[in-house]
């Protein structure tokens, strides 16, 4: 695999021009030519949100950048979730960067191996191997305002060392979704028999002819639960409700189709496009009450009643919450996995594990010699377990107590030069966060502007400013039907929706491509 021909320098300037950060970019090489500083930069996570934002300073001269990152290898959640039928919801052309595109997907919807190469051949394409630490640790930091730095603790996973380096600003790219959340079973954490997560696989163990229990029945859980049955000698779903789940329209493209992209890149550009306000109009879907989503509720109940069974009950597959609360699932395997005959749902709550079955309220006991979990992340805990002293000895984890908030999702009052990508309240349910990503290193690159350019030591967000907008942001998230009464993880423990963006994408992208400095306190560059 390779990024396409024509995504050359030039093309990147070009690309830049079209969100208006070319002039930025220029400005920027212009300084750091004429003798600005170049602040030091420590970004945390080597996924796509971190591999995009240190591409872009790269790209703008900016070489003093390390990407820490505690696996073994780039990637983030794609290399992290390699369990079988890991596959992306978002079409290819969409879930891939403007500035980054590639013309060779294999198919409508890429598999897990397909993307993780994606995101290595585009870290190969900016050099960025030598800014990349791996098994490398940022266990916090704890910001200086005296010398206007943030002191970083790391811990080198391979030799368990700790220690302790200085940079002028920190990006957190951990995401949302990188902390498995594991269930408080009794019994669970002492089984010794096969447990393991979908974001923490195992691949040498051999499930051909294993009773297979599932716990969960998530995204990721619809995606292995099919090709775990083929295999398996029986498979149980540990479900507490029932999805909602409408087809995906995959399939492989044609050699004719990829050659036209690859003789007319414009054709790509104009189908990534096509892609995004296809999926963008579907933010009409979340409003609450809305009587579109009404109708769809009604038609998807109707198309469901044929499966049930007394093998598959109602509560097996007609979910008992409004269509949209929770996240809403694609696939064109699930249903007919589940009328398997080695395949079985099970309803009632689990009461306990041992190491060789699973025990339910109803009495039941189920064999078990591997265990699945398809249980989430601990997605409302942004940054954990990274702990973070701001201005006066303040934690992030004592301004987050009652639930994680920041301007624009990226920067936090009391926290200078701390910018966080995929952070509170910029999650999407029905487009791509790769657009929502794109936006904000661009906004975090302006920043960065602005102190090279203008000797600025520190930005700030102001406390007013940063309230105001998250009073704005609760206001819109209850017109939501993420706000009806389902658990999912879009919500805190207390019902606070701290995950997604209560609007259309390209409402936040329009608010992202212009700076206000009157939002932020900005500190001046010490002399050195």
């Amino acid at each position: 695999m390779r990024l396409s021909r024509r995504f050359k320098e030039s093309e990147f300037a070009r690309l830049l021009s079209d969100t208006g950060r070319a002039a930025g970019v220029s400005r920027m090489k212009a300084a750091l030519a004429n003798g600005a500083g170049a602040p030091s930069i420590a970004i945390v996570g080597a996924g796509p949100g971190g591999l995009a934002m240190a591409a872009r300073l790269k790209s703008a001269g900016l070489s003093t950048v390390a990407l820490f990152e505690k696996g073994t290898q780039v990637g983030g959640t794609w290399f992290d979730n390699h369990y079988p039928g890991a596959a992306c919801d978002v079409p290819a052309y969409l879930y891939s960067f403007s500035f980054g595109p590639q013309a060779h997907w294999s198919r409508k919807y890429p598999t897990q191996p397909e993307i993780l190469e994606y995101f290595e051949t585009f870290a190969a394409h900016f050099d960025l191997s030598e800014h990349v630490h791996l098994e490398t640790e940022v266990l916090g930091a704890t910001w200086d305002q005296d010398r206007l730095c943030w002191t970083v603790n790391l811990k080198d996973l391979r030799e368990g060392s700790v220690r302790s380096e200085d940079f002028d600003i920190v990006i957190n790219a951990v995401g949302q979704l990188s902390r498995p959340a594991i269930p408080s079973i009794p019994g669970l954490a002492e089984r010794t028999a096969p447990v393991m997560h979908s974001a923490r696989w195992d691949d040498s163990v051999d499930l051909a002819g294993k009773r297979v229990g599932v716990i969960g029945n998530g995204a990721s859980a619809l995606q292995f639960i099919p090709p775990v049955a083929e295999q398996a000698e029986s498979l149980v779903v540990f479900q507490r409700s029932a999805n909602w789940v409408l087809p995906k329209n995959d399939r492989a493209f044609t050699s004719t189709e990829l050659a036209r992209v690859r003789r007319f890149p414009a054709l790509g550009r104009l189908y990534r496009w096509w892609i995004y306000w296809g999926l963008e109009l579907r933010f009409a879907l979340v409003r609450r009450e809305s009587p579109l989503t009404r109708r769809l509720n009604e038609t998807i109940v109707s198309r469901l009643q044929p499966l049930i069974s007394e093998k598959l009950p109602a509560a097996a597959v007609v979910p008992d919450y409004p269509l949209g609360c929770k996240r809403i699932l694609i696939s064109n395997d699930y249903y007919k996995t589940l009328l398997r005959p080695n395949v079985t749902v099970q309803l009632a709550p689990i009461v306990e594990v041992t190491e060789t079955d699973v025990r339910c309220a109803d009495g039941t006991v189920i064999p078990a010699d591997v265990l699945l979990l398809g249980t989430g992340f601990e997605s409302t805990e942004f940054l954990a377990p990274m702990s973070f002293v701001g201005r006066r000895g303040v934690t992030l984890n004592d301004v987050w107590s009652a639930g994680a908030e920041a301007y624009l999702g990226l920067a936090v009052a009391g926290f200078p030069n701390l910018f966080i990508i995929y952070g509170p309240n910029t999650n999407l349910g029905h487009n791509s966060i790769l657009f929502m990503i794109e936006a904000q290193t661009r906004y975090i690159m302006g920043l960065i502007e602005d102190m090279v350019c203008d000797g600025i030591g520190a930005v700030e967000v102001r406390p007013d400013v940063m309230d105001q907008f998250n009073s704005k942001i609760g206001a819109l998230t209850e017109k939501t039907v993420w706000a009806e009464s389902c658990h999912s993880w879009y919500k805190n423990e207390s019902g606070k929706i701290t995950n997604n963006w209560p609007g259309f994408s390209i409402v936040y992208w329009n608010r992202l491509r212009r700076r206000n400095r009157t939002e932020f306190i900005l500190h001046a560059r010490n002399p050195k």
